[in-house]
């Protein structure tokens, strides 16, 4: 087994996590300003939250 956590490893996340990953580029794209760099901080936290979801088993979720 790998010792990179699955989180981290692109591969190994879901398509939600992707998708949240293409958002944070998304608003990257849009340039530098205070505001922007709030939304990244907390799409950050986003993907962090749901994968810490997921690596619990995805408790109370539809199994996949």
């Amino acid at each position: 087994m790998s010792d990179i956590p699955r989180r981290a490893y692109l591969p190994g996340n879901t398509p939600e996590e992707l998708a949240i990953r293409s958002c944070v580029h998304a608003v990257e794209a849009l340039g530098a300003h205070p505001l922007l760099t709030d939304v990244v901080v907390k799409l950050g936290q986003a993907r962090d939250t749901l994968a810490d979801w997921v690596d619990a088993g995805r408790p109370g979720g539809i199994r996949k």
